[in-house]
């Protein structure tokens, strides 16, 4: 029988987050940029944000929000820290693009892009919803995700809203809650949806390489949401 807790097989809002593994302590890191060539910037496990070289660390990839959380590879406040950081950045960026004033798109994008291929996503889900509606104001879709089983963090939201308008697959006008989203184009998608298999994956790669301390932690946790 799978360990998998019945609510990270039914997720209906996947959500993936870039991390990376310090190659000696094993801990888990967000990555917010990986675009220098020696530097990454970082949420550490005690949720600051910090430029570390990049060959202390394995490889970079994309994994469950909610495995990772479930597993205690991060904390929800490393978590929170990796939202605050989208929403400042959003304040700075440049409007439409989602580039920052260097001209350098950073790693939450493309997470998010990535997004986009599962049809139960929330990013896929938001623009699902602005698909039916045409025309919708930033606190109706709100609303709206959240009557789809969805309560999210403001970084969240935000960073699904950008990458749909800078694809080109919604437009955004005015600011704050009353902010108006309009329908542009579809999203084209090839292939199945696979989000139940790539998550036994994820999570079969995670318990090769947790201490015995953390499977048994991870094991407690499952049981209880059984």
């Amino acid at each position: 029988m799978s360990i998998l807790p019945e609510e990270l097989k039914t997720s209906t809002m996947p959500c993936d987050i870039c991390v990376c593994s310090n190659n000696k302590t094993g801990k888990y890191f967000i990555v917010i940029d990986s675009t220098q060539e020696t530097v990454m910037t970082l949420v550490t496990p005690a949720y600051k944000i910090l430029q570390l070289q990049s060959s202390l660390f394995s490889e970079s990839e994309y994994m469950d929000e909610n495995i990772l959380l479930q597993t205690g590879l991060l904390h929800e406040n490393q978590i929170a820290a990796y939202y605050r950081y989208i929403e400042d950045y959003e304040k700075e960026c440049v409007p439409q693009t989602g580039l920052n004033q260097s001209g350098v798109e950073p790693e939450y994008v493309r997470t998010y892009r990535n997004m986009l291929s599962n049809y139960n996503s929330m990013p896929s889900t938001m623009h699902r919803i602005v698909e039916e509606r045409k025309h919708i104001k930033w606190y109706e879709l709100v609303e709206q995700l959240t009557k789809h089983g969805y309560v999210g963090t403001g970084g969240s939201l935000t960073a699904s809203l950008k990458v749909l308008e800078i694809d080109g697959y919604l437009q955004v006008e005015g600011a704050g809650n009353g902010k108006s989203i309009s329908y542009i184009r579809a999203i084209e998608r090839t292939g199945t949806n696979k989000t139940s298999h790539k998550k036994l994956n994820e999570l079969d790669k995670l318990l090769k390489r947790m201490t015995e301390e953390q499977k048994a932690l991870f094991l407690v946790r499952s049981k209880q949401l059984l």
